[in-house]
């Protein structure tokens, strides 16, 4: 399973840590190493693309791949039942004590391929978003960060067990999936819309910088008004396809048209 389940994150790279007391140093990577696994290190990996940055900085972030949460500290297939009913995950892994729940996005979102202040206000409601499943879910406050590392299925599990690593596997605690249902993707509007923020979640770092809950109060925010951002040509097709798109009616400004937010899409010619 687990070369399958990694699959889906595209450009992850792993992390090694000692847990067991050890004190040994952390290990990062661009490939996994079962190895150290065996040698009782904790295996994870990063949840978002930082290619060719095994030490996965935010800054070092590649692309985005999917929102997450650990419900740490409890069992209860009752309340996971519940969170399907909310948004039905791609993936369930257990842990010793919990579980990692995964939401792919639909798109793979990449640095690479957008402006610098499309990638800054996709991260931020990446953020958002990903605070908003945090708070709603009652899971670990911690693990909310772009570049948090999460546990890879069918490794052992180690932590304060000291030197058990030297006597074998047996009895070891095994990181398992499950649930799975590829099938099961969003785009960041769909999530945001099952896991609705307040103004009290957003930090204050990010506040300026905030998209609106829906698509639907940014245009009451924005009626008639044109846009901020002036494209390059090679975007145009995208803008244009935007305008037809049902859920978000938007023209951007490029020579003589002006894009407007709108409740209907439209492109406006202004000389």
């Amino acid at each position: 399973m687990t070369d399958k389940f990694l699959s889906y994150f595209p450009n992850h790279v792993y992390r090694y840590i000692d847990l067991t007391g050890q004190g040994r140093a952390p290990q990062s990577c661009a490939k996994i190493k079962e190895e150290l696994n065996i040698q009782g290190y904790e295996s994870y990996f990063t949840v978002n693309g930082f290619r060719d940055t095994p030490n996965a900085k935010k800054d070092q972030c590649t692309n985005l791949n999917a929102f997450f949460v650990d419900i740490d500290g409890r069992k209860n297939l009752e309340e996971l039942e519940e969170i399907k009913k909310k948004l039905d995950p791609t993936f369930i892994i257990e842990t010793q004590n919990g579980y990692h729940i995964y939401w792919l996005l639909k798109e793979v979102i990449y640095k690479d391929k957008e402006h610098s202040d499309d990638w800054d206000s996709d991260t931020t409601f990446w953020e958002n978003i990903e605070q908003s499943i945090v708070t709603t879910l009652n899971a670990d406050k911690a693990v909310k960060d772009m570049t948090r590392i999460l546990r890879v299925p069918d490794t052992y599990y180690w932590k304060k067990t000291g030197d058990q690593w030297t006597k074998g596997v047996e009895g070891v605690f095994v990181i398992r999936g499950l649930y799975k249902e590829p099938t099961h993707i969003y785009s960041m509007e769909e999530v945001a819309k099952a896991f609705p923020w307040t103004t009290a979640e957003v930090t204050t770092s990010v506040k300026e910088l905030v998209k609106p809950t829906t698509t639907l109060e940014k245009k009451k925010e924005m009626a008639d008004e044109p846009h901020e951002q002036t494209p390059d040509i090679d975007n145009f097709l995208k803008f244009f396809a935007d305008a037809l798109a049902k859920e978000d009616k938007h023209i951007w400004y490029i020579g003589c048209l002006v894009k407007r937010w709108a409740y209907e899409g439209g492109i406006i010619l202004e000389t």
